[in-house]
């Protein structure tokens, strides 16, 4: 079986023509390996017909992302699958451009064919109707691989390496909410109460932990009143119902460096303000990418024909009047 990897931009690192090359040296079925942003509509569109013109089973696994033109290249597949955490999003064809009344009326009636195609081709392939699809186009829908299953966009889900894990094994990973440390009632407003141990609190700790703990904490004769007032402290909350697991952090700092590395760049006039959502978003995900499709456009040439959420225009001097979309 013949392996098709789509990664990157549509139309810039992976293009009509070199889908073409890879489809005319296979024979049979074809699996279709797809992690996009998007890219150049147009070309999204080749590659959707692409593939189903080719003459064996063509299989679209969603590895990480497909969104906006690279979401039109499901619609060639016979079969699309998903893992647990891959996502597709639909949406609009959009623009940045320049010009008179009348240019930007005719790039408005072009914009809104291209749509009709594009919600035309998701009908098509998923069910529903063009309108269905076009209204979830307009409020640029992102389906997570539960809800591209329930759509008709993906055909079902590769279960996980965790799916087979014994669901003991699993909870057993999990970490103890600090909201498990504050269940129990303060034994200072309630004199009959016996006063809560550590393990009642789910708290062990031997004698030497016991010493470390009440170091650190500079409490003395730790218990577990002490440590539900201490861990008040730490976290500065009454009821804690969830921890911030290290990932969390890791995706906070994510998205904080992406609105960082969006705002600098629109500062420096590499793209629109319009785009900023969009981006910050591919930043968040895939940081290199996102670098590549619009932290290295040149400081102060804020695109002036551009279709959808393609990169650069491919050899053409901005202001050209090239367009190119997605």
């Amino acid at each position: 079986m013949t392996k098709i990897r789509i990664y990157g931009t549509i139309g810039r690192d992976v293009t009509p023509a070199s889908m073409a090359k890879e489809l005319d040296a296979a024979s049979g079925p074809v699996t279709v390996h797809l992690n996009s942003f998007g890219g150049d509509a147009y070309a999204g569109i080749t590659m959707a017909n692409q593939l189903a013109a080719h003459n064996g089973k063509v299989t679209a696994i969603v590895e990480g992302l497909a969104a906006s033109a690279a979401s039109i290249i499901l619609t060639g597949a016979d079969e699309v699958l998903m893992y647990p955490a891959s996502e597709i999003m639909v949406h609009e064809a959009s623009i940045d451009a320049g010009g008179n009344s009348a240019a930007l009326a005719a790039l408005s009636t072009q914009l809104d064919q291209l749509s009709e195609n594009m919600a035309t081709a998701y009908a098509d392939h998923a069910g529903g109707t063009p309108a269905d699809w076009r209204q979830a186009m307009k409020l640029e829908t992102w389906f997570t691989a539960a809800d591209a299953v329930k759509s008709g966009l993906a055909s079902r889900i590769i279960p996980g390496k965790t799916a087979n894990k014994p669901a003991a094994a699993a909870a057993a990973t999990k970490t103890r909410p600090a909201a498990a440390l504050l269940e129990k009632e303060d034994p200072m407003t309630t004199q009959t109460e016996e006063q809560p141990t550590a393990e009642d609190n789910g708290v062990t700790l031997d004698a030497d932990q016991t010493r470390e703990v009440e170091t650190l904490l500079g409490i003395d004769n730790i218990d577990a009143a002490a440590l539900v007032e201490a861990v008040k402290k730490l976290v500065n909350v009454d009821q804690a119902e969830t921890v911030v697991t290290e990932g969390e952090l890791n995706d906070a700092r994510a998205e904080a460096q992406a609105h960082f590395l969006v705002d600098t760049w629109i500062k420096e006039g590499r793209f629109t303000a319009g785009l900023r959502d969009q981006v910050v978003r591919l930043a968040t995900i895939d940081p290199q990418l996102a670098m590549d499709s619009y932290g290295s456009r040149p400081k102060d040439s804020i695109p002036m024909r551009e279709l959808g959420y393609a990169n650069t225009p491919s050899d053409e001097v901005e202001g050209s009047g090239k367009r190119w979309v997605r």
